[in-house]
Order: structure tokens, then sequence, then C-alpha cells
């Protein structure tokens, strides 16, 4: 575990996850021994890892054994490999990890590395992700590429053997993206189902009320509702203030969600 967050950075890893029952494709294997391995072999400020777990407690464990090994000269990019649905991440064992979960380790690590993990989801509908994020407390990554549908095993291997052939750190991430979209798409790269998102834009989003301007009057009127009915007195012009003074004080966290306040001068 590391202990200096100002030491220099000069070893870049990817620890990849994998979570597919036997009988699958094993596509987490294959990126980390036919892309991965060669591309530490020929740079040595690279080096991967690769953790199989099977069930919820595996996956704990996992993760806490990453941060244990994690040196203050290290920089860590994590590659999950399951199956995927709304409510979270399907394990082999058919353990289902909610996303708040997910989001909780990812968070850990994501601390234990100042704020500048990259994590990369091979797993369906991983877009479902976005409705568990807490923006009062830490970021669980600096960015995450997530996926709008369901993907097939071609799809994610060609897809991340792209990325990952680009990838050393997180300066890479644009291009790597990019690569990755021209890779799978429907068309153009715009149709791809892979996406990347950063925890600013994300905070950004969950914090403005005027993002989705019907869903925040579904809010409103729904505490109306509830106001209403414990004091008469209330009207629905005074719930929407008190909402939009609490979405004011929440936009006060900013930097400490995105690990501004351990940078500033």
């Amino acid at each position: 575990m590391s202990t200096n967050s100002k030491a220099e950075i000069d070893r870049f890893g990817i620890v990849i996850i994998e979570s597919l029952r036997e009988g699958e494709l094993q596509t987490g294997t294959k990126l980390y021994n036919d892309v991965l391995k060669p591309r530490c072999t020929a740079d040595e400020s690279m080096f991967c890892e690769y953790y199989r777990v099977h069930s919820l407690p595996d996956f704990e464990y996992a993760i806490s054994q990453i941060i244990q090994k994690h040196q203050s000269n290290e920089m860590l990019a994590l590659h999950i490999e399951a199956h995927g649905c709304e409510e979270g991440v399907v394990v082999s064992s058919g353990d289902l990890i909610t996303w708040k979960h997910f989001l909780d380790c990812c968070r850990a690590l994501n601390v234990e590395l100042n704020g500048l993990l990259i994590v990369t989801t091979a797993l369906c509908y991983s877009i479902s992700i976005m409705g568990a994020i807490d923006p009062s407390l830490r970021a669980p990554f600096k960015a995450i590429v997530i996926t709008r549908r369901s993907v097939t095993t071609d799809e994610v291997f060609r897809g991340y053997s792209e990325y990952f052939q680009l990838y050393t750190n997180i300066l890479d991430v644009g291009p790597a993206k990019e690569a990755m979209r021209r890779e799978v798409n429907s068309g153009t790269p715009d149709t791809s189902p892979f996406e990347m998102i950063t925890s600013n834009w994300l905070f950004d989003q969950i914090t403005n009320p005027d993002r989705d301007p019907e869903a925040f009057q579904h809010i409103v009127n729904q505490q109306y509702c509830i106001k209403k009915a414990e004091n008469p007195s209330y009207t629905r012009n005074r719930v929407e203030k008190e909402i939009r003074l609490l979405f004011e004080a929440l936009r006060e966290q900013r930097d400490y969600f995105t690990f501004q306040d351990i940078y500033q001068c």
C-alpha cells in the first residue's frame, strides 16, 4: 500500500479481474496473454496482473489485494470482465455485485491512487452504473469506459485489443478510447457501444437540476406531495426552491468529489 502521494510515478499497471463461467470465452485471459503480456515484455515501465474471481467475497478480496500491493511509484488501471445487468455485475457464481457496492470497491482503490484510477468495463449495460453515483462521496474513478448496450465477446476482444495497444498511462485514455470506438461500431464511431465518462463530467451532470427538466419536476412533485401532507402551508414554489438550494450545496463538494482538494497548492 502506498504512503507517499507525491512520489514520482514510473510504473504503469493494468489489472484485469475476470469472472466468466466455465465454457465461455475467457476474453480477459485472452487480452492478458495476447495483448498485455507482450506489451509489458516490450516496455519495462509497464506491468499487468490478472485475478480470476468466482464470488462476491472473491471480488472484494481481489480489490483488497490490489490495494495492499500498490506502491507509491505505480499508477493502475482496472479492467473488469464479467456479465452486467441493470442492477450491477454478475460474477460466475451468480452473485450480484450491486452497482453501489461495485463503486464502493472502486472508490477504495481510487482513494489509494489519489483519484487517478481508470476503470474499463467489459460488461453489458454498464451505463446503468451512472444511477448509483453518490456525489457527496469521493469519486470512484477518474474516468470509466462503459457500455450502452449488450456487447458480444468479439466486440469486447476487438475493442479492448485496440484500447490496450495504445494505453500506457492516464494521458493515453483519449486516443485509446477513440481507437476502440473506431474498431467497434455500427458504421461510425458515434454508434459504438463503448463510451468513456469522467468524474468531472459526471458530477456536473448529477448536480445540475436543469440537465433533465422533466425528471427534476418529477422530483419536485414527489417532494411537494410529501411536504404538503406534513404541512398544508407548503407551496410548490417553496419546495422547488429548497431542492435547488440542496443542489447548490452539493455542487460545493465538487473539489472533494474530483480529488482537486488534495492537489491545490
